[in-house]
């Protein structure tokens, strides 16, 4: 029975500790603004694109090493220049100066301040033109503002199963040793009773 009790705790321990590790997950930086902003329709094209985030993003030396933004029409054709420059939460890529009236994606990577690399996208009109929605007709990261970590989904469901599995680890534990308390009460209970030796006259 005490090895039962201890593989329980020890299952719990580890479950305990991967709850640990995948709670940052939430705590990834997310984009707050842009200029231009998400599904804006401009009347000139602009000279540089910013995005600014909710923490000062990582950077390691130089920051086309720690930050990707690339600002594409429906052909392809990618019409940021220059050096992307980081600024404690915000990015800025400067643009080439005959951009013309179409739908633009600013496609951006960056690292997090908790040292995960964060993706997205948005979406922005120069004139009449229609808005680009990316190759497939549908968009490949958020627009709407919000960033996406590179740990997904999984983790959240990671989360969810090992509190579900730590609670009937618990549960088990708390089973095992109320049974253990019962049967040694009931043995104490069951044994003979010494009787006292009888005084001789």
């Amino acid at each position: 029975m005490r090895w039962i009790t201890r593989s329980v705790v020890g299952v719990v321990a580890v479950l305990v500790a991967i709850l640990a590790m995948a709670a940052p997950a939430s705590a990834h930086d997310r984009l707050i603004d842009s200029n231009p902003a998400s599904g804006e329709r401009l009347d000139t094209a602009p000279e540089e694109v910013s995005l600014v985030y909710s923490g000062e993003l990582l950077t390691l030396g130089d920051a086309q090493n720690t930050a990707v933004v690339v600002v594409v029409d429906d052909d392809g054709r990618d019409w940021a220049t220059g050096e992307v420059r980081i600024d404690g939460s915000a990015v800025t890529a400067p643009l080439a100066a005959d951009m013309p009236e179409a739908g633009y994606q600013i496609r951006w990577q960056v690292v997090s301040e908790d040292g995960h690399p964060i993706t997205g996208t948005v979406l922005f009109t120069i004139g009449d033109a229609d808005p680009y929605l990316g190759p497939s007709g549908e968009s490949a990261a958020p627009v709407d503002g919000e960033s996406r970590a590179d740990t997904g989904e999984g983790r959240i469901a990671l989360v969810a199963l090992g509190g579900a599995v730590v609670g009937g680890g618990l549960f088990v534990l708390f089973l095992l040793l109320r049974r253990r308390t019962a049967s040694r009460g009931a043995s104490e209970s069951d044994a003979p009773q010494k009787t006292p030796d009888k005084e001789t006259p």
